[in-house]
């Protein structure tokens, strides 16, 4: 009689996510909230953490990417393409005009991204304010010129 191998949490959870892991992360997600989603507890996706490499370079992978989402959300910021309107116009059965939605996208915050920046990527943003001193002012003026 042949005996199955029972597969453990890794083999059942973890590496059939690795990709929804990788953008969990570069959603902005913890750990926390990453095993929430796949549902186990914390501690079992720092475990094996701990156990895979691959584990580590997904999540190294998803803050990556959040970095560059920033890096460029920043450079829209400072180039004063931030801002967005999109209407959409509303037709009847007859094809005739009913109404119209507009929708205005929020300005990013500069602060908050320069925040993020470099708590995300310190060694690269870690003293951004002394470093770059002008480059932050100046994108906060151009910011405050727009509201």
């Amino acid at each position: 009689m042949a005996t199955r191998k029972r597969k453990n949490i890794y083999e059942k959870v973890i590496q059939p996510n690795l990709d929804k892991i990788r953008r969990l992360k570069a959603e902005g997600k913890t750990n926390e909230q990453i095993a929430k989603v796949l549902g186990i507890g914390a501690s079992t996706l720092y475990k094996y953490q701990a156990l895979y490499v691959e584990v580590v370079d997904v999540l190294e992978k998803g803050v990556e990417e959040q970095v560059s989402n920033l890096e460029k959300t920043a450079y829209s910021v400072a180039m004063g393409t931030y801002l967005e309107t999109t209407e959409e116009v509303i037709y009847n059965r007859l094809g005739e005009v009913t109404g119209r939605k507009v929708r205005t996208s929020k300005r990013a915050d500069t602060t908050m991204l320069i925040f993020l920046l470099k708590v995300h990527a310190p060694e690269k943003y870690a003293n951004i304010e002394t470093a770059n001193k002008g480059m932050v002012e100046a994108i906060q003026e151009f910011a405050n010129k727009l509201t």
